[in-house]
């Protein structure tokens, strides 16, 4: 699986086998860095600086340094969709089986 930012600049790919949860640069397919941990969705906020991952928990990324913002644990089924909020205000997710969490 794969996210793609708005400005089309970086792509996060996660969800695949072996470990290969990255941050790449487009178009030069330049690998930016190695993701902490193996996660199951995405969502780049609409400013492009902020990277939400999930997997059993929701967790921030700062684009620009790889660092952890915030981790939020949801629930123990794995979550299937991040969203933000076109203001980039609000971040949603679904769970499998799980209401909408806002």
């Amino acid at each position: 699986m794969c996210v793609l930012s708005h400005d089309s600049r970086l792509l996060a790919s996660f969800g695949i086998s072996n470990r290969a949860d990255r941050l790449w640069e487009l178009p030069s397919e330049r690998e930016v860095r190695l993701l902490p941990k193996e996660f199951r969705c995405g969502a780049f906020s609409p400013d492009g600086e902020i990277l939400a991952l999930g997997r059993h928990d929701v967790t921030l990324f700062e684009v620009s340094s790889g660092r952890e913002l915030f981790s939020l644990p949801i629930s123990a089924r794995e979550i299937n969709t991040l969203t933000f909020s076109p203001d980039g205000r609000f971040l949603v997710c679904t769970t499998v089986l799980s209401p909408l969490y806002v």
